[in-house]
């Protein structure tokens, strides 16, 4: 009698990209430090995330990380992009410095998120990049760019160059949050802020140093 092996199942068409430089553990107390030229994700299809973390401390934990330009790019519809770059929590403390930050999408129903240093707690972030930009081309699209907001008992200071938020298509959304307040301290400077839409029904929204 002859036997035959069952096929294996085919693979899921998902895929998930992770990187994670410099975050120290939420409640260890290390020490990180991190040097690179350029860090960057990129896919093409549908129903793909990318998730990136860096310089990001917890606890009591510190970390230093500093790139030439971080990047995420992706082609097809219902994707999703999300960064946390220098983020601050706990008694953590952040020092990162980049040249460039990008999010990049093409296609319907995507999602871009980046978060730069962000404290709550009694976190300390200090965060220094040229540029921050984020790029979509497609419909139903979002884009949320948060920096150097504070919670509790956290302090913030962030010196962006320029932010940058661009969209094509119709029902897109882009959000920017600068330097807010609840509790902690924010000292944030940024050259430009920037925010383009081309297509019906479309939602800006800035807020900067709000209490």
């Amino acid at each position: 009698m002859r036997t035959f092996k069952r096929p294996a199942a085919p693979a899921r068409f998902a895929l998930s990209l992770v990187v994670a430089l410099g975050c120290a553990g939420a409640w260890a107390q290390s020490t990180s430090s991190v040097q690179a030229g350029s860090i960057g994700q990129n896919q093409g299809g549908a129903l793909n995330s990318q998730n990136m973390n860096l310089g990001n401390a917890g606890g009591q934990a510190s970390s230093n990380v500093s790139a030439g330009s971080v990047m995420q790019n992706q082609g097809g519809a219902m994707n999703r992009q999300q960064m946390d770059i220098g983020n601050a929590a706990g008694s953590g403390s952040t020092t990162v410095n980049l040249g460039s930050v990008m999010q990049q999408q093409s296609g319907a129903m995507n999602s871009q998120s980046a978060g730069i240093g962000n404290v709550s707690g009694a976190g300390r972030a200090q965060v220094v990049a040229g540029q921050v930009v984020q790029s979509q081309d497609g419909a139903m699209n979002s884009q949320d760019v948060e920096i150097g907001n504070a919670s509790g008992n956290g302090t913030s200071r962030v010196r962006v160059g320029t932010v940058t938020q661009t969209q094509g298509g119709a029902f897109n959304s882009e959000t920017v949050q600068i330097g807010n307040s609840s509790g902690g301290h924010t000292d944030v400077s940024v050259g430009n802020v920037y925010q383009s839409q081309h297509g019906l029904g479309g939602n800006s929204s800035v807020k900067i140093g709000n209490n």
